[in-house]
């Protein structure tokens, strides 16, 4: 039997708390390597005791392996379990090999076909296309991906089942809510907590000074993270910051590292890399054979091969605890995918530190992985002005901008070499450790903030509200103010200037002025030299008797 830690324990009750209480499809969220599927399978082993179907669905073969593992440990007879995904025999056509205590090992010997079972561990990729086994629960891995439609589709099939959800990172890099399909969150725990209990290992992050990262500015933003061919095409304009094997020995301790690549290709090179180096390196990608990439990750553990180089390849369901050095080579918007990678080397292993080399600047975008971070099903606001159109260029000579794919340059005649499509390039350059700041530091950084806040506002047409200071920490810092910071108040000045702007607003409203009217009322009283809480009071602007003509209405 799996014996639970206590916050596991606690995830049990407050998931089963939450069923009690009328939610039907709950969503459990825990940091990478707080033992999510353990905290499943004891779900899964009272449900079976109660005469319920289970099906447990995840989209890669390690994701159904490991659940497998875990519930063949927790007592649970294997014939009991059946597995739906291509390549998995059924019980007479394979014999069973001497039973150890590995994941592997024990699903070689024991994972099978067995339709009539009353847990089913289903591949969604092979489910969709099979006829659906009955299952009164539901759990659902890596469900940060559970708005996809074949994942849609299948819950159409179960509209009573109840539904638990389970990830690491319940945010989408789209900016949907994932309570489209889930109706309660329970967040077991956070990093820095599992960190404190000595369950998870706080990493030692070396990143990018912010004003050395490359600039990102002309690539586009699809579903939430960067296009990757013109990720890779502005990491070779752009650059790395720092040599990545020169890096790793400096800094990774000469620990079992993942490498994660901006493309398959700047992979091979980063391998080649560290193989000239004379570094056991190894490289995975979409295309590597399930066995090769299994035996690539058993060489890593064993000491054979010290890195494995890939792109999106390992960001999920990678259970290798040996893993203490994490290197950074491609950046991304997205939080989700920075803290599924880093999180490949927060598990605990002998007495190696945890290591992150951040050559793209993405703990300087998110944060440190250690950091508190609030949770929500909620949909989030897209960011703007992170989408633009066709990928350009500039001219060398005339500095004209033209499509990427110009050769001569229509505005000089300047020939243009082709735009290079290969790995990106590194730049001389050092890492700077990232580490978290004290309470001290936190409160320093919240009162620059407000001071900052304060000092804008004399020089607005009207001030922003105290709630800005709230925003604008979290946005630089990815973590809450510390204990004891309030947001501050408006002088009566300040509380003078927002009586007049929601006057305006009322009146522009009343009228049916257009948006901007309000803004121009206010900017052309602070460049004629008035002070912002100058006017009208807002009960004189509500009834006032002038007549306005918004700039979009006047007549040339």
């Amino acid at each position: 039997m799996i014996e639970l830690r206590p916050y596991q324990l606690d995830a049990v009750d407050r998931v089963r708390a939450a069923i009690r209480g009328g939610h039907r499809r709950p969503m459990l969220a825990a940091p990478t390597g707080s033992g999510k599927t353990c905290v499943a399978t004891h779900i899964v082993a009272a449900a079976l005791e109660h005469g319920s179907r289970v099906l447990f669905v995840a989209h890669r073969r390690e994701l159904i392996r490991q659940p497998f593992a875990k519930l063949v440990r927790n007592g649970i007879d294997a014939e009991q379990i059946g597995i739906i995904m291509a390549g998995v025999p059924l019980p007479s056509h394979q014999p069973e090999l001497p039973l150890t205590n590995t994941d592997g090992d024990i699903w070689a010997a024991l994972a099978r076909r067995r339709p009539t079972a009353p847990i089913q561990i289903a591949s969604i990729d092979t489910l969709r296309n099979r006829a659906k086994p009955p299952a009164d629960v539901i759990v659902i891995d890596e469900a940060h991906r559970t708005l996809a439609r074949s994942y849609r589709a299948l819950l159409d099939e179960y509209p009573a089942a109840v539904v638990l959800g389970m990830t690491a990172t319940p945010t989408r890099t789209d900016a949907r809510g994932l309570g489209e399909v889930y109706d309660e969150l329970v967040v077991v725990a956070s990093y820095g907590e599992l960190v404190t209990q000595g369950f998870l290992v706080e990493p030692r992050v070396w990143t990018v000074p912010s004003a050395s990262l490359p600039d990102l500015s002309s690539v586009r933003v699809k579903g939430g993270d960067y296009d990757p061919e013109e990720l890779e095409r502005a990491c070779n304009q752009g650059g790395l910051i720092g040599d990545l094997v020169d890096h790793y020995a400096r800094h990774g301790n000469d620990a079992p590292a993942v490498v994660f690549a901006a493309g398959v290709e700047h992979s091979r090179t980063i391998c080649a890399r560290f193989q000239a180096a004379g570094i056991a390196a190894v490289h995975v990608d979409g295309t590597t054979p399930v066995g090769e990439r299994d035996a690539a990750l058993a060489a890593l553990a064993d000491g054979s091969v010290r890195v494995i180089c890939n792109c999106d390849v390992l960001t999920e369901g990678v259970d290798v605890p040996c893993i203490k050095t994490v290197v950074l080579a491609r950046p991304t918007k997205s939080v989700r995918v920075y803290l599924q990678q880093v999180g490949r080397g927060s598990r605990p292993h002998g007495d190696l530190p945890f290591v992150v080399l951040d050559h793209a600047g993405c703990a300087v975008e998110h944060g440190l992985p250690q950091d508190d971070r609030e949770w929500s099903l909620e949909a989030k606001p897209k960011r703007r002005g992170t989408s633009r159109g066709a990928p350009v260029r500039t001219c060398p000579g005339c500095f004209a901008v033209l499509p990427i794919g110009t050769t001569v340059c229509p505005e000089c005649g300047t020939e243009l070499a082709p735009a290079e499509r290969g790995a990106p390039k590194e730049h001389d350059g050092r890492l700077v450790e990232a580490r978290p700041l004290t309470t001290e530091e936190r409160r320093a950084a919240w009162d620059a903030i407000v001071a900052d806040w304060r000092e804008q506002n004399q020089h607005r047409p009207y001030p922003r509200k105290p709630g800005w200071c709230w925003y604008e920490y979290q946005r630089k810092y990815h973590t809450k103010p510390p204990a004891g910071c309030r947001a501050p108040a408006l002088t009566s000045d300040e509380l003078a200037a927002r009586a007049r702007l929601e006057g305006l607003q009322q009146t522009a409203s009343a009228r049916g002025y257009a948006p901007g009217w309000v803004h121009v009322q206010m900017a052309s009283a602070a460049r004629d030299g008035e002070p912002c809480i100058a006017g009208p009071s807002a009960g004189q602007l509500g009834g006032g008797e002038a007549d306005f003509i918004p700039p979009s209405r006047a007549v040339a």
